[in-house]
C-alpha cells in the first residue's frame, strides 16, 4: 500500500511524500545521482553524511530529488489507478451478465404468462386479464403486447362488487348514467345500491327493510325518482336529487308472490291469493284486478313497453299467459316446445316475447298470433335472465352455465330459425349464474347480475348512423385527414363531417352513376369512376381538375400510390392501367386476369402494385410494370377477390366468398404458421365484402354479407369483436387514419361510425384494472405467481378510474 501525507522542510515548504519500505534506498539513489551530476558540472562532490556544498548545488540536487519523487508518486498513483480501473471493469461486467441473465429471466416469465393468458381468455377473462397485465410489465415482449392487446379488447366496462346475495334487480336510469341493483333475500347490505355507470362507483344507497326482499325497482320517466317495490306491499319512491324518500304507498294486497313495474314506472303489477293486480305507483290506487284461471302460483310477472300487455308465467312453469291490462282480460296462452319457465323479456315494440327456461334454449313468440318465431340456442344450462335492448336488434340471455350469449334479433318477425339461432358473442367472467339482465337505454351497455354477488357493465359497440339515403350505399372512404368521409349510393358522391355527421357536400355528379372512387394520399383529389371515365376533382373548390379517359369497359377499381403520381385502375376488360396524375396520360396496361379487375391496391412503399381477379391475385413491380408473381390459391368458390396490404407491406390480404387468405409478399408464399402471423381466416357465414388492416397492423376487419363486421388480431387470428346494428349486408367499410373510428356501410340504406381504436398498452392496463377493481388474489398469486415479487399489479390504477 502507497501512503501520502504532508510534512514541512527546514524552509517552511510543504511536500507529499511516497513512503515505502524501500523509501530510503530511493533517497541514497538520488543522492548519489545528483552527486554525480554535481561532479559532472564542475561542482565539488557531495555526501549524504558530510562536506560542503554551495547553495546552487544543494538547490540543483533539491529540485532532481523531488522531480523523480514525483515521478514514482505519479508512477505509483497510475499503477493505483489501472488496478482500480481493473476492478471497476471487472465489477461492471459481473453486473451486465447478471442484468442480461435477470433480462432473459424476466423475457422468459412473461411469454408464459402470456400463453397462461391467451389459454384462458375465454373460460376466466378476469384472471387472464391480469396475466396479460403482469407479463407485460415483466417484460414487454411481442407476445405479452399481443395478449394484452385481445385482454384490452374484451368488453368489460366494469365489475360492481358490494352486494352479498344474488343480483336479482337491475333498472337503469333514463339518462343511462346511473344504475340501480338490489340483491336477494340473503344480501345483508339490506340495501338497492345506485351506481355511477362511467366511473363504476357507489354514489348511494337506498335502504329497505331487514325482513323485505325488493321485488322490483325502477326509475321515473324524468329520471327523478326511483321506485321500489318490496314484499311487505309497499312502494317507496325516492327523490333521487335529495336521495331521500319523499313518499310510500302500501298496496291493499293480501299478498305479494310476484311483481314488476311499466318501463316508465307508471304502473305496478303484483300476483297473490290467486288473483293479479295492477296499481297506480304514484298513488297507490287499484287500477285492475283479474283473477288467474288456475290455481296455481303466479311466479313471474313482466309488463310489455306501454303496460298495455301483462305476461305472466305459474308454477306449472309450462305456460306464458298474455293478459289485456286495459279489459282485465287473457288474451292468448302461450304454450307447446316450452319447459319450465324462468325469464321473460317483451321487444320495444311489444311484438315479441323472448322466453327462457330450463332447456338452456331461449322462445321468441310472436305476441299477436301467438306463434313461436323462432328459438335461439347457445347456453349450456338453464335461461334465468333475458333482455332485448332498446333499439330491438338483440337479445341477451345468462343462466346457470355463468355465461351471457347475444343474437342479433333484427326484424325478427321476417327472421327464420336458421339465422337466429346463432350467438354472435359470448360474454364470459361471472363465478356464478346470470340472474339478471338488462340495456341501457342507449343500447351500448349490458348490466348482469349474478350469484357470484357481482354486477358486470358490458360495452355493447353501437354504431352512430351517420346518413340514411333513399337508395343503399355500396362505397365509402375516410379522407387521409379523416375529417371527411366519402359516400356513394348512385349519382354523385357525398362528403360528410365525421365530427357533425352533416353532410357538407356532394360532388362528381355522374350520369351514369358512380361506380368507384379514392382519395388522393394529400386528400385534395378525388377520383372518381364511371363507366370508362375518371374524373378528378378538387376536394376544396369540387371543380374537375382532369378526365381520363379509360376504355375499359367500366372500371371497377381505383387506387392512388402512395406518393399520389400515379392512379391505377382496374376494368372490365380484365387490365389494369396506370396512369400518370400530372399528365393525365396511361404509363402502362397490366395484362393477364381471366376477368374483370375487381380490386387493385399499391403497397405502402409504391413499389408494389396488387390486382385481383378471376380468383387470383398479381404482384406487379412498378419499376419495371411486370408481373412478379400470381397468388394462385383458391380464396372461394364465388365472387370478386378483394385485397389490402398490412401497414408495414410485408403480408398481402386476399378474399373472396367467406375466406382470408395471407401470403408474404416477398415470397409471394401463404402464410400458415403462427411464427409468419395470421394463415387465414373464413366468416361464419356469408360472403367477405370488404377488409382492412388497421393503421397499427394489430387488427384486421372483414365486412360481411350476414350483417356483421369483425374484428380480428393479426398476431393471433383470434376473433376480437363483432360490431352488429346494421339490418342489410354490410357491403363497404372504411378505417380512418388513426385507426380509431370504422365506417360501414349497408342495403339498409345507412352508415354507421363505430369507435374501434385500442389504447396504448399502458393505458390498456389501467383499463383492465379498473374494469376488474381487484388484482390477484392470493391462491392466484400462488398459482402463477410463486417465487415472483409480491409487488400489485394493478398499483395506483383502480384508484384512478
Amino acid at each position: 500500500m502507497i501512503l501520502l501525507w504532508h510534512s514541512s522542510s527546514t524552509h517552511g515548504q510543504g511536500i507529499e511524500q511516497a513512503i515505502s519500505p524501500g523509501a530510503q534506498e530511493r533517497d541514497l539513489r538520488v543522492d548519489s545521482i545528483a552527486a554525480t551530476h554535481a561532479e559532472s558540472a564542475g561542482k565539488v562532490s557531495v555526501s549524504r553524511f558530510g562536506g560542503t556544498v554551495s547553495p546552487e548545488d544543494a538547490a540543483v540536487t533539491t529540485r532532481y530529488r523531488s522531480s523523480v519523487r514525483v515521478k514514482l508518486l505519479i508512477a505509483a498513483l497510475t499503477a493505483s489507478l489501472i488496478a482500480s480501473s481493473l476492478v471497476i471493469w471487472q465489477r461492471e461486467k459481473v453486473i451486465e451478465s447478471t442484468r442480461k441473465e435477470r433480462e432473459d429471466r424476466d423475457r422468459s416469465i412473461s411469454r408464459l404468462l402470456a400463453l397462461e393468458s391467451s389459454e384462458m381468455l375465454d373460460a376466466d377473462p378476469d384472471l387472464a386479464s391480469l396475466l396479460a397485465a403482469r407479463a407485460f410489465r415483466v417484460s414487454p415482449t411481442r407476445e405479452a403486447e399481443t395478449s394484452l392487446r385481445n385482454a384490452g379488447a374484451l368488453p368489460l366496462a366494469h365489475r360492481l362488487t358490494g352486494h352479498q346475495d344474488a343480483v336479482l334487480r337491475l333498472a337503469f336510469s333514463p339518462d343511462g348514467r346511473v344504475l340501480a341493483t338490489a340483491g336477494g333475500s340473503a344480501d345483508g347490505s339490506r340495501a338497492v345500491r345506485l351506481w355511477d355507470t362511467a366511473s363504476g362507483r357507489t354514489r348511494a344507497t337506498v335502504p329497505y327493510a331487514p325482513e323485505n326482499l325488493v321485488q322490483g325497482v325502477v326509475f321515473s320517466s324524468s329520471g327523478e325518482t326511483l321506485a321500489v317495490g318490496q314484499s311487505d306491499k309497499t312502494v317507496q319512491l325516492w327523490d333521487m336529487a335529495t336521495g331521500h324518500p319523499h313518499s310510500a304507498v302500501t298496496l291493499d294486497s293480501s299478498g305479494i308472490d310476484a311483481a314488476d313495474f311499466t318501463p316508465d314506472g307508471r304502473l305496478y303489477a303484483t300476483s297473490g291469493s290467486h288473483r293479479i293486480q295492477v296499481w297506480d305507483t304514484a298513488t297507490g290506487r287499484l287500477l285492475s284486478s283479474f283473477r288467474h284461471p288456475t290455481d296455481a302460483l303466479v311466479v313471474g310477472i313482466e309488463f310489455a313497453p306501454g303496460g298495455h300487455t301483462l305476461a305472466t308465467t305459474d308454477n306449472d312453469f309450462k305456460t306464458v299467459r298474455l293478459w289485456d291490462v286495459d279489459r282485465g282480460r287473457l288474451r292468448t296462452a302461450l304454450t307447446g316446445r316450452q319447459d319450465s319457465v324462468s325469464a321473460m323479456a317483451f321487444s320495444p315494440d311489444g311484438s315479441a316475447l323472448a322466453v327462457g327456461g330450463s332447456s338452456s334454449v331461449v322462445q321468441v313468440w310472436d305476441t299477436t298470433t301467438g306463434r313461436r318465431r323462432t328459438a335461439l340456442t347457445g347456453n349450456q344450462d338453464s335461461v334465468d335472465a333475458v333482455a332485448f335492448s332498446p333499439d330491438g336488434r338483440t337479445v341477451a340471455a345468462g343462466g346457470r352455465d355463468n355465461v351471457i350469449e347475444v343474437w342479433d334479433s333484427t326484424n325478427p318477425a321476417r327472421t327464420t330459425a336458421r339465422k337466429l339461432n346463432r350467438p354472435h358473442t359470448t360474454l364470459t367472467g361471472h363465478a356464478g349464474g346470470v340472474t339478471s339482465l338488462a340495456f341501457s337505454p342507449d343500447a351500448g351497455t349490458l348490466a348482469s347480475g349474478s350469484d357470484d354477488h357481482t354486477v358486470r357493465l358490458w360495452n355493447t359497440p353501437v354504431g352512430r348512423t351517420i346518413s340514411r339515403s333513399r337508395n343503399f350505399v355500396y362505397a365509402i372512404a375516410f379522407s387521409p385527414d379523416g375529417r371527411t368521409l366519402a359516400t356513394t349510393a348512385g349519382a354523385a358522391v357525398q362528403l360528410w363531417n365525421t365530427r357533425t355527421r352533416r353532410l357538407r357536400a356532394t360532388i362528381g355528379a355522374q350520369e351514369n352513376g358512380v361506380d368507384a372512387f379514392a382519395f388522393s394520399p394529400d386528400g385534395r383529389t378525388l377520383g372518381v369512376a364511371s363507366d370508362d371515365t375518371v374524373r378528378l376533382w378538387d376536394t376544396r373548390t369540387r371543380h374537375l381538375r382532369s378526365t381520363l379517359t379509360a376504355r375499359q369497359k367500366g372500371v371497377y377499381s381505383i387506387a392512388f400510390s402512395p406518393d399520389g403520381h400515379t392512379l391505377a385502375t382496374g376494368g372490365g376488360d380484365h387490365a389494369t392501367r396506370i396512369w400518370d396524375t400530372g399528365t393525365g396520360r396511361v404509363r402502362a396496361t397490366l395484362t393477364g386476369h381471366q376477368n374483370s379487375v375487381g380490386s387493385v391496391a399499391f403497397s405502402p412503399d409504391g413499389r408494389t402494385l396488387a390486382t385481383a381477379g378471376d380468383l387470383t391475385v398479381r404482384l406487379w413491380n412498378m419499376r419495371t410494370m411486370r408481373s412478379r408473381a400470381v397468388l394462385e390459391y383458391q380464396l372461394g368458390l364465388d365472387g370478386d377477390t378483394k385485397v389490402a396490404f398490412s401497414p408495414d407491406g410485408r403480408t398481402l390480404a386476399g378474399s373472396a366468398d367467406g375466406v382470408v387468405w395471407f401470403w408474404d409478399t416477398a415470397t409471394g408464399q401463404p402464410q400458415r404458421s403462427r411464427s409468419e402471423g395470421l394463415g387465414t381466416i373464413a366468416s361464419q357465414n356469408g360472403t367477405i365484402m370488404a377488409l382492412a388492416f388497421s393503421p397499427d397492423g394489430h387488427t384486421f376487419v372483414t365486412a360481411n354479407t350476414d350483417r356483421r363486421t369483425r374484428l380480428w388480431d393479426t398476431a393471433t387470428g383470434r376473433l376480437r369483436s363483432t360490431l352488429t346494428g346494421h339490418t342489410g349486408p354490410v357491403i363497404a367499410m372504411s378505417l380512418n387514419r388513426d385507426g380509431r373510428t370504422l365506417a360501414t356501410a349497408s342495403i339498409d340504406h345507412t352508415v354507421r361510425l363505430w369507435d374501434v381504436g385500442l389504447p396504448a398498452l399502458e393505458k390498456t392496463i389501467a383499463k383492465i384494472c379498473r374494469s376488474l377493481g381487484r388484482d390477484f388474489t392470493a391462491d392466484e398469486r400462488a398459482t402463477y405467481l410463486s417465487g415472483r415479487p409480491s409487488d400489485p399489479t394493478c398499483r395506483q390504477d383502480m384508484k384512478t378510474s
